[in-house]
């Protein structure tokens, strides 16, 4: 390893000053189907990583467990065949559970190499089958997962969808590491919610092998200000277990999956790769200090505040609008409100507490203490019933042409004290 961990906040939960990360990303073919035959893979290239005294190691998506690229397991709209039924059993006994004993030999091997590990997996949880990324720190602790949210094609037969209570970057001694898998990087969303939490290691794993990727790659670096590590598989037909239906022939040497793997710098410099058609270790120094830098000129940076832009994590699925009326307000995870009375929550929201648009409508009345808003209808019944439940007086200021039933109509109004205006 690199530099001197006694010059961070702490080894594993959040990075210091800004140092040079040797970083890589590992281009080679898995044993598909066959989690126990790739942990050996996975062991010759950390001990590689390791001779090299690498920092980071990124593996390409689904490398435990395998990409089955170009397979249909037997499937069409309303049927599948027999032989497609067992080729899927043989795919689904070689996916790992997380956690569980292959997570437990990726940490050893990780805390054997000295280096943080990010490497795709297909996860296994209840009935469903999930494209997953999985971390670890050089010390072999598990930082967490994220599973693919968009499954891309045909995957979606294979694959269950993710969502964003996986979309975590995690703090860590070289910097803010996350993962973005496939098709998720052409998520604008995604990419904003992975910005907005100070990505400075983005790491990109995918099967996708064209020349349109790689540029895409570079558009990415460039937009979040970050250093990208793209890492693919380099995939023959010979690498599939006997007997596995393929579209590609039966010539062992013909290629499914090309690589293109890379790495790239926050100005969209191309710092090594991309390498097609053969297995390699890519690796390159890393100047965190100059993401951290360009960050300050980033999509999320202040300077893109204040202009009608929605939070970027609003539209990740474990988010929720916590704004009233049209407003777009701030998105707040749902585990933040977690054991927070609905009331108390409509109460800490200053947007949910209608103000008037001319105050001085509003005469020279003086409000009671506590909760008060300038509504008749039903966002004034909405506050009193909160501020009832919160414990709190409320004073509802309200039109003289307000009909003189809805107040009596409800007991939701039997806390406020209201106020009559022209």
């Amino acid at each position: 390893m690199t530099g001197d961990d006694s010059t961070y906040n702490s080894p594993d939960t959040g990075p210091g000053p800004a140092r040079v990360v040797r970083a890589a990303a590992v281009q080679a073919a898995p044993v598909p189907f066959d989690p126990v035959a790739t942990l050996r893979v996975v062991r010759r290239w950390l001990s590689e990583a390791a001779e090299r005294n690498l920092d980071l190691v990124v593996f390409p998506e689904a490398f435990i467990g395998g990409s089955p690229k170009g397979s249909a397991f037997g499937g069409v709209v309303g049927d599948r065949t027999t032989a497609g039924r067992e080729e899927f059993a043989r795919y689904w006994n070689g996916a790992v559970e997380v956690p569980g004993p292959v997570t437990d030999r990726l940490a050893q091997l990780a805390a054997g190499a000295r280096t943080h590990l990010v490497i795709g997996v297909v996860e296994r949880e209840y009935g469903t089958l999930y494209c997953t990324v999985l971390f670890f720190s050089d010390t072999g602790a598990f930082r967490g997962k994220r599973r693919k949210r968009m499954p891309t094609g045909a995957e979606r037969m294979i694959w269950g969808f993710g969502d964003g209570t996986t979309l975590d970057v995690h703090p860590t001694k070289l910097g803010r590491l996350g993962a973005v898998i496939g098709w998720d990087n052409l998520m604008p969303a995604t990419r904003m919610a992975m910005y907005a939490q100070g990505i400075g290691l983005y790491c990109a794993l995918t099967a996708d092998s064209r020349e349109s990727h790689h540029a895409t790659m570079r558009h990415i670096a460039m937009e979040g200000r970050c250093f990208v590590l793209v890492a693919n598989q380099c995939l023959r037909v010979g690498d599939f277990p006997a007997g596995h239906l393929t579209p590609y022939g039966d010539d062992p040497e013909q290629l499914i999956s090309r690589g293109g793997s890379s790495i790239i710098g926050p100005l969209g410099e191309v710092l090594a790769g991309p390498v097609l058609d053969k297995e390699v270790l890519l690796s390159a120094d890393l100047d965190m200090g100059l993401s951290r830098a360009l960050a300050t000129r980033g999509p999320t940076s202040q300077r893109h505040r204040g202009c009608g832009q929605p939070d970027p994590r609003h539209s990740a699925p474990h988010t929720r609008d916590t704004g009233g009326g049209r407003g777009i307000g701030r998105a707040r995870p749902r585990s933040a409100e977690a054991g927070i009375p609905p009331a108390h929550r409509l109460l800490q929201n200053p947007r949910r507490i209608q103000r008037p648009r001319r105050p001085e409508r509003c005469g020279r009345w003086r409000p009671e203490p506590g909760v008060c808003c300038a509504s008749g209808g039903n966002h004034g019944a909405a506050v009193a019933w909160a501020a009832r439940e919160a414990g709190l007086p409320a004073t509802c200021s309200c039109p003289t042409s307000r009909p003189r039933q809805r107040p009596t109509s409800s007991n939701l109004w039997a806390h406020a004290n209201l106020h009559a205006q022209p």
